[in-house]
């Protein structure tokens, strides 16, 4: 396994596992990215400046035995959001014996996981070891036109939005600015991990792509009231636009969104290979 990790990290991704262990009883964590943040201290008391390096963020693959009758909302949920973890973490979350069936066929994000993330938690019901030599040149291929076609429909739907905004529908502008947006996240997603999202909850694909690609994260920052406000607009979109009466958004922010939007499909057409960033 290529360890792309450091053993800094261990003793709290650790503690971040076992209290998924605790509340899930599941059948493998895989620690799948560390996102750190730096801090320079500079001080007249010491003679060179101190770095601190801090985990901001984790992502993990939880792989679920076949009694869990939860769904993988309620898992990732249980996990993001209920056990009050010192660190955010996003989670992935798969039956086991469905990612073992991904691996028999060459899944890219199977074969990804297993190649080379860290195994944190191993129940032991599920050996997992590669069958046959996987085409790397041709999964990724696969992935490059998957997101060429995303990139294309994305494109589409941008222009929808640009003609209801001459039109002034701007509720069903907004809406195809999120179909836009959901295009591109999920598109950058399957690409870089190999994982294909199955969810319209635009909130989700940002927190699963956020740090896939430079730049990605800065085009909502989502860091002031403002910017929630504004990607909170885009998200309600899918559902308020077309059938909310009380959903309501005005010229001045559907303009924002339609900006940001096209900055993500310059990123995406921008892609030609990338990697998951796991450091």
């Amino acid at each position: 396994m290529n360890n792309v990790f450091s053993q800094d990290d261990w003793p709290a991704v650790s503690q971040v596992t076992k209290n998924i262990v605790s509340a899930l009883s599941p059948e493998k964590i895989f620690l799948l990215s560390v996102i750190h943040q730096k801090k320079k201290i500079q001080s007249i008391f010491v003679d060179n400046p101190l770095e601190q390096h801090l985990i901001e963020a984790l992502n993990i693959l939880v792989l679920t035995g076949e009694s869990e009758k939860r769904s993988h909302e309620e898992l990732q949920d249980i996990i993001e959001n209920r056990l009050g973890l010192q660190i955010p973490v996003t989670a992935f979350t798969v039956r086991a014996g469905q990612f073992m069936g991904w691996l028999n066929k060459d899944h890219p994000f199977a074969v990804k996981v297993v190649n080379m993330a860290k195994l944190y938690y191993d129940a032991g019901n599920f050996p997992i070891s590669m069958t046959k030599e996987y085409n790397e040149s041709a999964a990724n291929d696969l992935l490059l036109w998957e997101l060429e076609q995303k990139t294309n429909r994305a494109g589409e739907f941008l222009a929808g939005a640009d003609l209801y905004i001459v039109r002034m529908q701007y509720e069903l502008a907004t809406f195809h600015l999120h179909q836009a947006a959901e295009q591109m996240y999920s598109g950058i997603i399957q690409f870089t991990t190999g994982f294909e999202v199955q969810t319209h909850n635009l909130d989700k694909m940002y927190r699963y792509s956020k740090y896939l690609l430079p730049g990605l994260k800065d085009i909502f920052p989502r860091d002031t009231e403002i910017e929630v406000k504004l990607f909170h607009c885009l998200q309600k979109a899918y559902l308020g636009g077309r059938y909310d009466s009380h959903y309501s958004i005005k010229y001045p922010e559907v303009s924002q969104l339609f900006e940001r939007i096209k900055k993500l499909l310059i990123l995406c057409r921008g892609i030609k290979r990338t990697k998951l960033i796991t450091t």
